[in-house]
């Protein structure tokens, strides 16, 4: 699987880890738009017979990245239906289903949420082809047409709603992975890239929202280190 010719999992990974540094605003997520196309276009092992009608299926899905500590939360949305690739309804800004699945939160492994839930939807979607054949043997995934695209641009958000829906279920239970999230897109030029004044602190560090309680909360600690660091002199009146 691929998108732009690279792997899919290490393409989100680095753009995650480029665009979006740990510790940033807790109201700042990182939004990809994700549409995978697979198809047997029906010709036969020597590529050029038709041997059967084509089939295609096309499944869209979007992942959104959260990462206000060393811990990155990864949530997946799918529109009602999959493989609708049109309207607003397609698109989680504006669609009135506002529920999120928590895929992973964890410092490290949390890449393995969205890689494991794009084998799961590509095997899905797979199975749609069974029983087909090329020759006389069954058409087996690699005689597939697979093609992997970002349905948009990766592109920033600012979160209105973030709460799990059941706040006393346990994290990867089936309710407590279940979260109610609106949003909005939001300009690169509203946000600043900050790092703490002490290096000893680096929970300060990462991209902030501009305004937003995190960043003034950083701009006054940062105000306080600095009167730390270089106390005014005693002589001065």
């Amino acid at each position: 699987m691929s998108i732009v010719t690279l792997d899919a999992e290490s393409t989100i990974y680095h753009i995650v880890e480029s665009m979006l540094p740990r510790c940033s605003d807790s109201k700042l997520a990182l939004l990809m738009g994700i549409n995978m196309h697979i198809a047997d276009h029906g010709y036969g092992i020597d590529g050029n017979t038709r041997e059967r009608k084509s089939k295609d299926s096309r499944s869209l899905f979007y992942f959104l990245f959260q990462r206000p500590s060393n811990y990155t939360k990864v949530f997946i949305w799918i529109p009602d239906d999959c493989e609708v690739t049109e309207g607003w309804d397609c698109n989680p800004q504006y669609s009135t289903n506002t529920s999120w699945e928590l895929l992973s939160d964890h410092d490290s492994c949390w890449r393995d949420g969205f890689a494991s839930k794009m084998t799961d939807i590509y095997f899905r979607a797979s199975k749609k082809f069974d029983g087909r054949k090329l020759g006389d043997r069954p058409l087996r995934p690699c005689d597939l047409y697979q093609f992997i695209t970002f349905w948009q641009e990766p592109s920033y958000m600012q979160l209105d709603v973030f709460e799990q829906k059941d706040k006393r279920a346990e994290r990867f239970t089936t309710e407590g992975r279940e979260w109610s999230i609106q949003l909005h897109s939001t300009s690169f030029a509203k946000l600043e890239m900050i790092e703490s004044p002490d290096t000893k602190q680096m929970g300060s560090s990462g991209l902030l929202i501009k305004g937003s309680e995190d960043h003034l909360r950083y701009c006054k600690s940062a105000k306080l280190y600095q009167v730390i660091k270089n106390p005014p002199d005693k002589d001065t009146v």
